[in-house]
């Protein structure tokens, strides 16, 4: 076991030992991964479904939520890269999307570096998601929160580039006119521009989630710590919140951003992993992408995420070559790994 993950072990939160916390939270089901440079270490706990006891194993999948979204701003600076798109175009220019209002009923320029930087003025920050008994809506109906899209439509409440606003709506945006664009569905972008090139062969966008094919999944519990009526909310909403995935392949992603932030990547260049890693306005919380801090020598980023019954964390340090991925499959159990987090970015 590497020296991260045993000192994660052995650490005390609130004068309580790892597993005491967990009990403390509720965890149903945990899958943590660590990576010490290209060294990637596993550790699961509790179960899938309390109902059937299926133990949790690092192949398990999960919900990642909000976390979807890293992968989004990937391809897009990827197709970026290959001068399919640019990042400083007015989106009009590659699809029709005039059907929003605006706070002062006039058209502005939206970028995707606006989108992926969550300054575009945009409303919606996330989303709830669908019993697998509900219609699902499609991204036309999201965007426009048209029956039976449970969201109020895309509005523009600010102008872009003026201030720091998290936006889940920008991100189905730029993904209506990424999928316009190159005339793919969003799953078949992501799996040729993201997935494939990391090897992330177990992760996937669809949504529902195919359970006869990836029968290795973590069924959700909320708030009131009761299973998800068919054990998950279906996730329409792809680029903000769609994504199945494990820790250890989250890690595949970071270790390859800290790569490239090193000069070190086929994948993804210095330039690319720099962009996602500015902050897009003084005082905002994000890159393109990404979460970073103000002060940030040592190339710290990260990212989390939280659906109905799942809650997911990943923070990486460029310096230390270091990065962690861990998922819960509860929702009152995403403070533990808050605590988690934090105590992680003491020993990086």
């Amino acid at each position: 076991m590497c020296d991260i993950l045993s000192e994660i072990m052995e650490a005390k939160y609130f004068g309580m030992d790892f597993a005491e916390r967990m009990e403390f939270y509720k965890v149903p089901g945990l899958s943590l991964a660590v990576a010490e440079e290209d060294n990637i270490q596993t550790k699961c706990f509790g179960v899938c479904d309390k109902d059937t006891r299926r133990a949790i194993n690092d192949e398990t999948l999960f919900q990642a939520a909000s976390i979807s979204k890293v992968l989004f701003a990937v391809s897009v600076l990827r197709l970026a890269e290959a001068e399919i798109i640019d990042l400083d175009q007015d989106i009009r220019q590659y699809s029709d999307v005039d059907f929003y209002k605006t706070f002062d009923a006039k058209s502005h320029v939206v970028t995707f570096r606006n989108l992926l930087g969550h300054v575009s003025g945009f409303n919606i920050s996330g989303f709830t998601g669908y019993l697998n008994t509900m219609e699902i809506p499609t991204i036309e109906q999201i965007l426009k929160g048209q029956f039976p899209a449970n969201n109020i439509g895309l509005f523009m409440q600010a102008t872009p580039n003026t201030g720091w606003m998290y936006s889940g709506g920008g991100y189905i945006l730029g993904q209506k006119v990424i999928c316009d664009i190159l005339n793919e569905t969003f799953e078949h972008i992501i799996r040729e521009w993201v997935l494939l090139p990391l090897g992330m062969w177990q992760s996937t966008f669809e949504q529902p989630l195919n359970t006869h094919i990836h029968t290795n999944y973590a069924s959700g519990y909320d708030v009131y710590n009761m299973k998800i009526n068919g054990d998950f909310c279906i996730m329409p909403e792809l680029a903000a919140a769609g994504l199945w995935t494990t820790p250890k392949e989250l890690l595949l992603l970071g270790i390859e951003l800290m790569r490239a932030a090193e000069g070190q990547s086929n994948f993804l260049t210095r330039e690319s992993v720099h962009a996602m890693m500015t902050k897009t306005l003084p005082g905002a919380l994000t890159g393109l992408g990404l979460f970073v801090p103000d002060e940030n020598s040592n190339g710290y980023f990260e990212h989390s995420g939280a659906n109905l019954g799942y809650a997911a964390e990943m923070c990486f340090q460029i310096k230390s070559q270091k990065g962690l991925a861990a998922m819960v499959n509860s929702s009152i159990s995403s403070g533990f790994l808050n605590e988690l987090e934090n105590a992680v970015k003491k020993l990086f």
